[in-house]
């Protein structure tokens, strides 16, 4: 018999994660105003498809998070000349970089501090996405 989940898709969001999260959200609404040439030169406008795409991935992300709390990842919400955006987690151990370009299309790089070791995907799924967040996490690592 599977063990039962300590919690479900309906308990309410911890606080700690509502903090944790909430700026990336913030910056993203941010980033929907920028107009043509926000970089001083011929930046596009973020993409309206990048940005809910971006916003998925992190409502997506909070059981991971969730999961994590005694080891939260660094955050980071950018956005990308060609109108795309790009999130990062950061870890003493390991980074994720997910770029979200202007149609939606996920790639990913991520990098093992201690090992050097580079990982990359390119038009990746979400879920792609998740196992190598998962992949942050003290207890695992990029092999």
């Amino acid at each position: 018999m599977a063990a039962e989940p300590s919690h479900s898709i309906t308990d309410p969001i911890p606080l700690r994660i509502v903090d944790y999260l909430d700026p990336a959200f913030v910056r993203l609404d941010e980033l929907e105003t920028l107009g043509y040439g926000w970089d001083s030169y011929d930046a596009e406008p973020v993409a309206s498809l990048a940005l809910r795409t971006a916003r998925g991935l992190l409502i997506l992300s909070v059981e991971r998070v969730r999961q994590s709390l005694d080891a939260p990842y660094a955050l980071s919400v950018v956005p990308i000349a060609d109108g795309g955006v790009q999130i990062e987690w950061h870890t003493i151990s390991a980074s994720l970089e997910v770029e979200g370009r202007p149609d939606g299309v996920l790639d990913y790089l991520i990098e093992n501090h201690e090992s050097n070791r580079v990982e990359e995907g390119f038009d990746v799924r979400s879920d792609e996405i998740l196992k190598a967040l998962d992949s942050l996490s003290p207890s695992s690592a990029i092999s």
